[in-house]
């Protein structure tokens, strides 16, 4: 499953994820908004074009650590996860990142972990 044969525009699943961005040896903390097979959305603020590891804490093992830069800063969707309120959202302003050649286990991983996240939605 390389990712180079999939469309642009893979599934965007909403999730609310705390992650660890590293740019040039300097580590971060940011929530993903959303997140694919291709990319994802981060609360966080990077020049556009910026290189960086992202570090998913994934179950079942060590975080998966995927290059990734920065294609987009702007507004999206947030979904929150609150009792007694269905569909909650609200806009978050953050950076729009592409992941850079994720190999077949890796992407198999996240995708387990993505099927994971829609099953409990």
């Amino acid at each position: 499953m390389h990712l180079r044969e999939m469309s642009t525009r893979a599934e965007r699943v909403p999730l609310q994820l705390v992650v660890k961005v590293v740019v040039g040896g300097e580590a971060y903390r940011a929530e993903m908004v959303n997140l694919s097979l291709t990319g994802g959305f981060l609360e966080a603020s990077f020049p556009v074009g910026t290189v960086m590891q992202l570090h998913l804490p994934l179950p079942g093992g060590e975080p998966m650590v995927i290059a990734a830069r920065v294609r987009r800063e702007g507004w999206c969707q947030k979904f929150l996860d609150r009792p007694k309120v269905d569909n909650l959202a609200i806009r978050a302003f953050g950076i729009g990142i592409s992941f850079d050649d994720l190999d077949d286990p890796d992407a198999q991983r996240l995708q387990d972990f993505l099927d994971l996240v829609l099953d409990r939605s």
